[in-house]
């Protein structure tokens, strides 16, 4: 009786498998860890250090460099190196630990879906991330990242690529979360046979937006060589904090029909909008417009000038889907100025 409750308890325990640090190896029939290209669920594509087994769910894992992993369907991971790329087609990519690396990061689908698709991150503190993530360059694609739960903080050093005929960006801070566009971020959000289509930021009243001062939302982009920067950026039920001038998209741009004065913010719905202007006074030449009540909390001065207009609605000058809209408030708050030069409406 005890020799049988030995071997059944020996048994039992080796059908259960535990999480570990797993690479990619694209190639399980050759000895030793090759590069190469697969699906993340694919069989025995994950080297343990002594075998080839299949994914583990909550593992850590590491992606070659010259590797090129597929997420077809929903994946959870750890923490992620990523010095390769994933391409992520349809799924979640859930990261709840560390990422690390300098890899790329693609997304592979369209449609206006600001859930349930792309990159997820829900770390249990504050994290970096250098990957450079990037947007299908075809037509109506979609560029999706999300963080979420009470005290994550996610600074963002690296490039965020969004080009492409009509694509769409969107960065969901939810559930207290707190996205940093980091000192060393870009962002290319130009799309040369548009005005401009917005990069979104989305919330749910909670956590939001930081820019770092020396985060350039126009690095990339000038007058001459229209090429990089936000354009436009739209805030949606969030809080954005900016401490610099640098932190705003200002510049004129190239758009549909030639060079077009495109930088602004689009304050666009939700129950809490909030735009908090902090670190050293600000001044902002881009448009300005809102369809739904706002608040601009000044704790330094922002002057905005007669280049952009501050407004419930903008012309066609300054693209399609401006708005247009009445009754609605802008509440200002903080111990600092607003000053307006210029006309507005």
């Amino acid at each position: 009786m005890i020799l049988l409750r030995i071997a059944f308890g020996w048994a039992l325990a080796s059908t259960t498998v535990a999480a570990s640090a797993l690479i990619f190896d694209a190639d399980p029939s050759t000895p030793g860890v090759q590069t190469g290209a697969a699906a993340w669920n694919a069989p025995g594509v994950w080297w343990d250090g002594e075998n080839n087994v299949n994914w583990i769910p909550g593992s850590s894992a590491t992606i070659p460099a010259g590797s090129e992993v597929r997420v077809p369907s929903t994946v959870s991971v750890a923490d992620l190196a990523l010095h390769g790329t994933v391409r992520i087609q349809t799924a979640e990519l859930i990261v709840q630990g560390t990422p690390s690396g300098a890899g790329e990061l693609r997304m592979e689908f369209g449609g206006a879906q600001t859930t349930g698709r792309g990159l997820v991150l829900t770390p249990p503190g504050a994290i970096s991330v250098d990957w450079t993530i990037r947007g299908h360059s075809a037509f109506n694609r979609t560029l999706l990242v999300t963080v979420r739960g009470e005290g994550a903080e996610v600074t963002y050093n690296g490039f965020f690529d969004h080009t492409g005929g009509g694509n769409r960006a969107y960065i969901n801070a939810l559930e207290g979360a707190v996205f940093i566009f980091g000192p060393q971020a870009v962002v290319n959000n130009q799309l040369p046979d548009w005005n401009a289509r917005d990069f979104r930021l989305l919330g749910d009243g909670t956590g939001g937006f930081h820019f770092d001062p020396a985060f350039d939302a126009d690095m990339g982009g000038t007058e001459t060589d229209p090429v990089g920067g936000f354009s436009v950026f739209r805030m949606i039920d969030t809080t954005i904090t900016t401490h610099a001038s640098q932190n705003l998209p200002q510049i004129w741009k190239g758009a549909a029909g030639g060079i077009k004065h495109h930088g602004g913010l689009k304050i666009w719905g939700g129950d809490t909008a909030v735009w908090r202007v902090a670190g050293e006074p600000q001044y902002f030449d881009g448009g300005v417009a809102w369809i739904s009540d706002w608040i601009l909390d000044t704790q330094v001065d922002l002057t905005h000038t007669e280049e952009g207009r501050f407004e419930t609605n903008l012309d066609d000058g300054w693209g399609p889907n401006w708005g247009n809209t009445v009754d609605t408030t802008l509440r200002k708050t903080g111990p600092a100025r607003l000053i307006l030069r210029g006309n507005h409406a």
